[in-house]
């Protein structure tokens, strides 16, 4: 599973932009920061109801429950547990949490916590690695984040045993970013 991560510090492409691109490429799920304007926010949330995305948000858990996004990602030091986080957005909402540790994994399950998310750009490749292998039986699936992981990178973080990537970044450097993602995440769903 492809997550696409929109950036709002690329000056190449908007973020509607971005979305535009990632949908027309086969994904299904976008994911935004917090902070995008509202006219932003109106067009990619259209965009992504149009084509039937999921929708998630980093941090936010007052639009994403204002505005019935999909669900949230907590990153590291989010000021609300995640416990809280999913009384208040209810059962419906998917919830993701940043984690370090493969300790914390049978902790977010009993949370009915969705998914736990790891940052290959801040703890490197052979950490993620070994992150996926300490991981042992699935408590949550596990998603490696990271701005710059190329194709190469993330069939080997998925055949290490990650369920999923959340990237951006080296697609819309291609020079055809539509194609690149189509062709992307075909070999996701045909390899995994």
């Amino acid at each position: 599973m492809l997550q696409f991560l929109i950036s709002d510090k690329d000056l190449r492409h908007t973020p509607v932009a971005q979305t535009e691109i990632a949908l027309a490429g086969g994904c299904r799920w976008i994911h935004i920061p917090s902070g995008l304007s509202q006219n932003e926010l109106d067009s990619i949330e259209s965009l992504c109801r149009q084509s039937g995305a999921f929708l998630t948000v980093d941090d936010d858990v007052a639009l994403t429950d204002k505005r019935r996004f999909h669900g949230v990602l907590l990153n590291a030091g989010h000021e609300k547990s995640a416990t809280e986080v999913r009384a208040g957005l209810g059962a419906h909402a998917v919830v993701g949490v940043e984690v370090d540790d493969a300790a914390m994994l049978p902790s977010l399950m009993k949370n009915d916590i969705d998914y736990a998310v790891f940052d290959v750009d801040r703890n490197g490749m052979e950490r993620a690695v070994e992150f996926a292998g300490e991981s042992g039986m699935r408590h949550v699936p596990l998603v490696a984040r990271g701005c710059r992981l190329t194709r190469e990178n993330i069939m080997t973080l998925m055949s290490a045993g990650f369920n999923g990537i959340l990237t951006a970044s080296d697609s819309l450097e291609s020079a055809l970013p539509t194609e690149f993602l189509k062709s992307l995440t075909d070999e996701l769903h045909t390899r995994f």
